[in-house]
């Protein structure tokens, strides 16, 4: 493996699931080629939403669903 890290943000409309656009998920073929180059690195993938009008666990729902999308 490599040491060097490989960090991808990846941005989506307010209280959408899905990347914001192609250049989002671009961003997530990047990183499957790099562990299809590097099978055995390690990735850590994490979701995060600002507090939607539906309230907190709503938020908390939506960044699981964004992290799963990605991972996915």
């Amino acid at each position: 493996t490599t040491d060097a890290p490989l960090t991808k943000v990846v941005y989506f409309d307010d209280k959408a699931e899905q990347p914001k656009n192609k250049l989002e998920e671009d961003k997530l073929m990047l990183v499957a080629l790099y562990l299809r180059k590097y099978p055995t690195a390690t990735v850590t993938i994490s979701g995060y939403a600002d507090k939607v009008s539906d309230g907190e666990k709503k938020s908390e729902e939506l960044s699981k669903n964004r992290a799963v999308n990605v991972a996915n």
